[in-house]
């Protein structure tokens, strides 16, 4: 407890020579008082409050009758004082008291207080007095004394109790207000205890639906661990017209929140809630008696009580009692303890918002079971993941095998089949049809091709190489039909400075011999009529898009050239590797919050993740899948660097700059194709089926290709955009239960 030391000077008024005002502390001591920086009026009454850095320090000033007087100085310090009789002070309506906090350490406080316009009661004239204080913590008669918390029990009986707190509160017309608040607590044989309370709240002019009761039912134990006090609500009853309706929730922090009353409806006035619930594991065991340290009265109310009382009843004869009042750690008694027999009955006059009163009754051993606290660890972060021999290698085992399962079914299922035999089996296929898996780095180099082998189509090159139907690929078949003379293509002027590139569809005449994909794709761009424009589509194809892609694939299916559709394999797969992962994440989950071995459950979520985003790896192709590739592959050797032989090759055919763009567009090396044309001299015969803004310069023309591929993949892939929305000592509160609550 804060011991406070100097000496402060009563001044009757200006000209007047000090006399000595004398602070009466416990134990004798004498001191100045301790106040924070704010001035308030002082009211009729005698009481002035104040509050420093958001209410953490408090001091309170009472004047009462006969020159006596409590100051109370942040939670932990209370005084009490009286002035000599013939300098009795009665306060006034124009009183005013200004207090200055000049020093502040952990321990130590230092300032000033002065108070004017106060009027003396032997006089009648008006008084001021002013003095200099300092609080500190040294020479305290019970400082040597240790301060308990709830969780690890401390026996509180005997300790020093502080001057006993008398409290008149006066409050504002129609404020809220407690106007009593009473508590029985009854121990049962078993260890646990029945608490009613019975809580008269006014609401006074303020309409509200009811109260909030919040208890604290967690308390730290230990480093560790948390000592528990489970609750059991098990009724509530209101009278005088407010709903009793409620419900018990978790208020987090180790609390729970009682609501009672009726959303729908609003009262006000004084009104009577009852409140039953019980209580375990609060019951603290020493050697020599067992104590129920418990807060009657939580200081965490946001409304003044204006009488308090609590009645403990213990299953065997009180070995002692005592009270405490007033804001958390006060060491101030509270008004009355009565005991009889087997039962004590507390009482407190007057509770300020964020006071409260605590009661400690000891009582015989052997009337309950032999207390024990009941523990739960406390989660945190470390324990829970705890990184020991055991569970780094129990995690890394479990990781290491899921990777290793991966890695074999990617072996087994995800390698490409190819005919066996030598490079000509290979592209071409063998007789028996045997086949092996392509052994890793051996996937060998196929002869060039002159031409797409066996009349393969853009798209159909795009799915087979990259095992998936990309926008890409309908963008180069969309350059593809045009070539085809199936549609023209027009660039459309951008509109000013910042204008983004467009392009215009006119579907022309014929569409026979087109496969699946081809046909769906050429009716979905034309869906609304023969002319249409790129950026109309976007977010109106995509559901043609799917439909395109879902042809593509079938087709890819339906040639052998893989062992199952790609998407299909890569989506089974996907699902595989998701799923374990959300497996993972809910023993994850348990792990931590009931064990220490969260390490290990982490490998599976960790493997699951490999799962899916390993899935792109699994679809095979079959060995006409591969055979193709290969051969393909050696399609693009032969446009991106022709041999001399490919040259003659190229100066044979015509319109094969055309031709062969859209699989240069495929490849990803229109640029390339573009200087080899122009390199060549190959007729570019674009204008049949492009319209450009732009004289036609290989370069440039392959830009714009490049840049129309890009923009077409984005525009027929967009999708419409979701909706959404956007033991040596006890003190108030120190025991267990407490808490608070207030209007809602």
């Amino acid at each position: 407890m804060l011991v406070l030391l100097a000496g402060m000077l009563f001044v009757p008024n200006a000209a007047a020579s000090a006399s000595e005002l004398r602070l009466d502390l416990p134990g004798g001591a004498s001191s100045d008082v301790s106040m924070s920086g704010f001035s308030a009026w002082v009211p009729d009454a005698g009481v002035a409050t104040w509050c420093d850095q958001g209410c953490r320090d408090s001091a309170m000033l009472s004047l009462g009758p006969g020159g006596t007087g409590v100051v109370r100085t942040s939670p932990r310090v209370t005084a009490t004082f009286s002035m000599p009789s013939s300098n009795v002070v009665a306060a006034s309506t124009a009183g005013e008291c200004t207090i200055d906090v000049t020093g502040r350490t952990e321990d130590v406080l230092e300032g000033r207080l002065s108070c004017r316009n106060l009027v003396s009661a032997t006089t009648g004239k008006p008084v001021s007095f002013h003095g200099v204080f300092r609080a500190s913590a040294q020479n305290s008669p019970d400082a040597s004394a240790p301060t308990p918390f709830p969780g690890v029990p401390s026996p509180v009986l005997g300790a020093p109790v502080g001057a006993t707190a008398k409290h008149d509160l006066v409050l504002p017309p129609g404020a809220e207000r407690i106007r009593s608040y009473d508590s029985s607590i009854t121990v049962r044989p078993d260890g646990s205890f029945a608490v009613q309370e019975k809580i008269d709240y006014d609401f006074g002019s303020t309409w509200h639906h009811g109260i909030d009761r919040i208890i604290p039912t967690s308390f730290a134990y230990d480093d560790v661990y948390d000592r528990v006090t489970p609750i059991d609500v098990t009724s509530v009853t209101a009278s005088n017209g407010p709903s009793a309706d409620y419900e018990v929730s978790d208020y987090g922090g180790g609390q729970v929140r009682i609501r009672i009353g009726d959303p729908d409806v609003t009262i006000s006035g004084d009104h009577l809630y009852t409140i039953d619930y019980t209580i375990e594991g609060a019951i603290n065991g020493f050697a020599d008696h067992d104590e129920l340290y418990w807060n009657a009265v939580g200081s965490e109310w946001d409304v003044p009580v204006l009488h308090a009382t609590a009645e403990v009843a213990v299953p065997s004869s009180v070995t002692g009692a005592v009270c405490f009042a007033g804001a958390e750690g006060s060491r101030t008694g509270c008004t009355k303890v009565t005991t009889a027999g087997t039962s004590v009955r507390f009482a407190q006059n007057g509770l300020y918002a964020n006071e409260g009163l605590t009661t400690v009754v000891g009582f015989e051993k052997g009337a309950i079971p032999e207390p024990a606290p009941i523990l739960r660890e406390r989660w945190n972060f470390q324990r829970a993941f705890a990184v020991t021999p055991g569970t780094v290698v129990g995690g890394g085992g479990i990781l290491v095998l899921l990777l290793t399962a991966f890695g074999l079914l990617l072996w087994r299922n995800g390698r490409d089949r190819r005919f066996v035999g030598g490079a000509v089996a290979q592209a071409y296929g063998n007789e028996s049809g045997a086949e092996q898996a392509v052994p890793l780095g051996q996937g060998g180099t196929m002869p060039v091709e002159f031409e797409p082998p066996e009349g393969i189509r853009p798209g159909q090159v795009g799915t087979l190489i990259d095992e998936a139907a990309n926008p890409l690929d309908v963008s180069a078949t969309i350059v593809d039909l045009a070539v085809r003379g199936l549609l023209k293509i027009e660039e459309i002027p951008k509109e000013g400075l910042f204008g983004k590139a467009d392009w215009t569809f006119t579907r022309l005449s014929g569409s026979e011999g087109l496969l699946v994909y081809e046909q769906t794709l050429l009716d979905g761009l034309f869906e609304s009529g023969d002319v249409v424009k790129l950026s109309e589509l976007k977010t109106k194809f995509a559901a043609q898009l799917t439909k395109v892609q879902d042809a593509l694939y079938d087709d890819a299916a339906a040639r052998k050239w893989f062992a199952g559709r790609p998407d299909k394999v890569r989506g089974r797969w996907h699902g595989a590797g998701w799923g374990l992962f959300a497996l993972g994440v809910g023993l994850v989950w348990v792990a931590a919050r009931w064990t220490h071995l969260g390490l290990i459950a982490l490998a599976i979520p960790i493997a699951g993740l490999v799962f899916a985003f390993g899935a792109r790896w699994m679809p095979r192709r079959a060995p006409a899948g591969t055979a193709m590739v290969g051969r393909v592959l050696g399609f693009k050797r032969f446009i991106e660097s022709p041999t001399q032989e490919g040259i003659a090759k190229l100066n044979e055919r015509e319109n094969v700059f055309s031709e062969f763009l859209p699989y240069a567009i495929v490849f990803g090396i229109a640029d390339k194709w573009a200087k080899v044309a122009q390199q060549l001299g190959l007729p570019s015969a674009a204008n049949d089926w492009y319209v450009s803004l732009h004289p036609f310069v290989f370069a440039d023309f392959s830009h714009a290709m490049d840049s129309f591929a890009v923009t077409a993949s984005g525009t027929v892939a967009a999708t419409p955009a979701s909706s959404g929305s956007s033991g040596g000592g006890g003190f108030s509160g120190g025991g267990f239960g407490g808490g608070g609550g207030g209007s809602w």
